[in-house]
């Protein structure tokens, strides 16, 4: 284990045992870990890398969507060269991974309570115990390539209410998660969200307007997971700053200053 400004985590190479395609560049990464790790929750992190590969040169950060014992899985999806070498790894490859990183996500339990996740982004919430007030899911996808994202994820939140939206209408509703939230948000409401930034923002803006709290998962580049590099830096509302890495990555919407978005 190490410890850097007071933040335990472990370094540690994994060897992953299941792959799930999940269509779009998309996949269910299950790794077993050598050892013991500190305990992983809902909202925290890893920074994953592939040994000897040096171009990209850092690692990639993704959300820990399960972690048991000696094994933790991620959802994984292709958007550059890092997280396309990660996603279509194959059973036995290694894999190096920092975790875990980030401050667990806080869910409120003195108020009803929404999760909403545009596509991977439902991954840093699944861990999350399920609060007293809790009144459902709501899940956003683009198209119908997302399908068998959607039927996984179907699956891992089995006996939970589900609300899904997509863009063309293919797999739900026509519209996105936001939309697909409506005015069934209440005043006094809590909406725990992660997904595209354009979602994120549209949710803080809407809980503004509505008078309910907006806890909301930022997605940063950065280069070590524990605050040291500055490079996930954001500007908080009072002007004062933030790590994502350390002191997020769930902020709540009311203290996001209006440039995190911009």
């Amino acid at each position: 284990m190490s410890v850097c400004g007071g933040h335990v985590f472990s370094e540690v190479r994994g060897t992953l045992v299941s792959r799930i395609s999940l269509g779009t560049g998309a996949a269910w990464l299950e790794i077993r870990l050598p050892g013991p790790i500190p305990p992983v929750r809902a909202g925290q992190f890893a920074l994953l890398s592939l040994p000897e590969v040096c171009d990209p040169l850092l690692g990639r950060p993704l959300a820990v969507a399960r972690a048991q014992e000696d094994r933790v899985s991620f959802l994984c999806r292709r958007a550059g060269r890092g997280s396309g070498l990660l996603a279509d790894l194959i059973p036995g490859q290694s894999v190096d991974l920092r975790l875990p990183l980030g401050r667990p996500v806080e869910v409120p339990q003195d108020r009803p309570v929404w999760f909403l996740g545009g596509s991977v982004g439902a991954a840093p919430l699944l861990m999350a115990p399920v609060p007293p007030g809790f009144r459902g899911w709501v899940l956003g996808f683009r198209d119908a390539s997302w399908g068998p994202a959607l039927e996984h994820l179907r699956g891992l939140l089995a006996g939970l209410p589900l609300t899904v939206a997509c863009d063309d209408g293919s797999l739900g509703p026509k519209g996105n998660a936001v939309s697909a939230l409506g005015e069934r948000v209440r005043p006094g409401d809590c909406v725990v969200a992660c997904g595209p930034e354009g979602m994120l923002q549209a949710l803080r803006d809407l809980s503004r307007a509505g008078g309910f709290q907006a806890i909301l998962g930022l997605e940063r580049r950065m280069a070590c997971g524990f605050g040291g590099c500055l490079g996930c830096r954001i500007t908080r509302r009072d002007g004062t700053s933030a790590r994502v890495c350390v002191d997020g990555p769930f902020f709540d919407g009311e203290e996001l200053g209006d440039d995190v978005f911009a």
